[in-house]
């Protein structure tokens, strides 16, 4: 499977707190080694990406109808953007918008309208460990089943703990065929690497600014972050096929 150069990917999970900026930014660093990225932060109580100016993101403006999200104006020119731009997209879907969010692209029938126009959409889907467990994985067969023709991607995030074993053996999965790959982040809590990803969202850097800032990255730390950036990327194209 190629990856095509105006794909677009949705990182989305209603379960909150479960690494999905983390995973938007680790996704979008790996893309633009590939191709030009224009990613939207479209969490309205998180600054997950536009906090991170090496990302250069860009923030959904917040329309409320009596208290409440408006969906067509939120969504409508962020779609709009996308359809009319032959470059890779990436959406950070937050979790107080989730259902709005699916709501919107089942009602609008957005999917089928991206596929008339031979762009394909990835949904990037976190799993946490331990007690979020349950809740993510019945999120994602929620989503994989509610869109079928699209690919989904699962990110399976250890840092609050294990995902249950032999997930993927479960009858419910089994049914699943649209699902192409995991990608996994491994449980940091006794790694050094773990303060080292910590001072660099401190620092709201991406890997690429790493280098620029050696005052407070030594060359022990760089190796890390370097390996553990080409660990999730050689993952990823193993996923994507590269």
């Amino acid at each position: 499977m190629s990856l095509a150069k105006d794909s677009i990917h949705i990182v989305t999970q209603a379960k909150g707190g479960v690494g999905k900026s983390f995973i938007s930014r680790l996704l979008i660093q790996y893309l633009r080694e590939h191709m030009n990225v224009f990613c939207f932060d479209a969490d309205p109580l998180n600054d997950g990406l536009v906090s991170f100016k090496g990302l250069e993101a860009h923030k959904l403006d917040i329309k409320m109808i009596n208290g409440n999200l408006d969906s067509r104006a939120y969504f409508d020119p962020l779609f709009e953007t996308i359809l009319l731009n032959d470059c890779c997209f990436l959406i950070d879907s937050g979790a107080s918008t989730h259902i709005n969010f699916i709501n919107y692209i089942k009602g609008s029938d957005i999917l089928n309208l991206f596929k008339e126009n031979n762009r394909e959409i990835f949904f990037h889907v976190p799993l946490a460990g331990n007690v979020d467990f349950h809740d993510c994985y019945k999120e994602l067969l929620k989503l994989a089943k509610l869109f079928p023709h699209n690919k989904f991607v699962i990110w399976e995030n250890e840092f609050h703990g294990e995902l249950e074993e032999n997930y993927d053996q479960d009858a419910n999965y089994k049914e699943l065929s649209n699902i192409i790959g995991a990608v996994k982040l491994k449980d940091l809590q006794s790694s050094p690497l773990l303060y080292d990803l910590e001072l660099m969202n401190k620092k709201k850097l991406i890997f690429s600014e790493v280098d620029e800032n050696q005052n407070y990255f030594g060359a022990i730390i760089r190796r890390r972050l370097e390996l553990y950036k080409n660990s999730i990327y050689s993952q990823l194209d193993t996923v994507f096929d590269l």
